[in-house]
């Protein structure tokens, strides 16, 4: 089982996430999931951008500090839209400028996580971490491996992409990272094109860097699907507040126990549906062994229903919560234990939110 100790951010993987408005909620989201799975959160900083031509392309990193907060931000018009692009260079001291790379963008690309920070103090919370990947600490043998494997895997998946600069960049921003991912001992967020390609990875017997999806990541998105909604909603600081609360922990190892009750054949973890499948059997397993257990009397059963309880029953739907705002209802949350309650506290803040 993967651990749930920490999980990277990278930049260069996860360029597809801020390809479109929606996408960023989408990562957004991710984030907030990683804040309830994982102990740290190791997040790339700086920002990352380029574009991809006919015939090339070009990106560059700016480290944190050298832009100003407003450029930091991924607009649209600005800078995702394809457009007229050139790349001139001049040597020092000369005002004679030679154009390297021009015409029209296929692909246009930013990412910064700098956005769906703004809001909150990180500084406040040790758990979030903010980082540069300083290439000089690489181990070399790390440095050949990832070499060895991009030329190997540009070798091998000349399909996955038709333009080949794009298919590439692809290719060694993923090894790359999932590189820099195994040296701090850390899970991975990929977007779906580079998850695409660790997927094809997986299939190849021997491929070096194989990494398979995590169970635990799934069961979390499962049920938070079933008990929350409208995670999108939850706003990051109110999900930092629910951390804090001591239930969390029943919840994480929750989670831990529904992973564990998911078969081990690694296969699995590639077959999305029956995946789910799996998960929502396992939940509804063990809510209906949890509600045995818990309910000496119908009264507090009815207040449980009230809650939205069989709301969490994957396919029941979501029942409106009718009495969540009475102080009665969080005296009696405070006297309940376990990941059950904890979801119960989701659903009430995201109502409040």
């Amino acid at each position: 089982m993967i651990s749930l100790r920490r999980v990277f951010f990278p930049l260069k993987s996860n360029i597809g996430w801020f390809q479109s408005s929606n996408l960023q909620k989408d990562m957004t989201n991710r984030v907030k999931l990683a804040l309830l799975l994982y102990d740290e959160l190791i997040i790339e900083d700086g920002t990352f951008e380029g574009q991809v031509l006919e015939r090339g392309g070009s990106n560059f990193y700016h480290p944190p500090g050298s832009l100003p907060p407003e450029s930091r931000n991924i607009e649209y018009e600005r800078d995702i839209k394809p457009t007229k692009y050139a790349l001139s260079l001049s040597e020092e001291g000369s005002s004679t400028y030679h154009t390297f790379l021009h015409g029209n963008t296929i692909e246009r690309f930013k990412i910064d996580y700098y956005n769906i920070f703004k809001e909150i103090d990180v500084e406040s919370y040790d758990f979030i971490e903010f980082g540069v990947i300083d290439k000089t600490n690489i181990p070399k043998e790390a440095e050949t491996l990832i070499k060895q494997t991009n030329w190997h895997d540009e070798m091998s998946f000349k399909d996955f992409e038709e333009n080949k600069f794009l298919r590439n960049l692809v290719i060694n921003n993923l090894n790359y990272d999932l590189v820099t991912s195994i040296l701090l001992e850390s899970a991975i967020i990929l977007d779906p094109k580079h998850q695409e390609l660790l997927r094809q990875k997986c299939k190849i017997p021997g491929d070096v860097l194989k990494f398979l999806p995590s169970k635990e990541d799934e069961v979390i998105k499962n049920l938070l699907t079933i008990s929350v909604p409208n995670f999108e909603e939850l706003s990051l600081q109110s999900v930092l507040d629910l951390r804090e609360d001591e239930l969390w922990k029943d919840f994480r190892k929750f989670v831990g126990c529904i992973s564990n009750n998911i078969t081990e054949n690694p296969e699995i973890l590639l077959d999305s549906e029956e995946l789910q499948s799996q998960v929502k059997t396992a939940i509804i397993q063990e809510l209906m062994k949890d509600l045995k257990k818990r309910y000496p009397s119908g009264n507090d059963l009815a207040i449980d229903l009230a809650l939205g309880a069989t709301s969490l029953i994957p396919g029941f739907g979501i029942l409106p919560t009718t009495v969540s705002a009475g102080n009665s209802i969080r005296k009696y949350l405070q006297q309940r234990s376990g990941w059950f309650a904890f979801l119960m506290k989701m659903n009430i803040c995201n109502c409040h939110n």
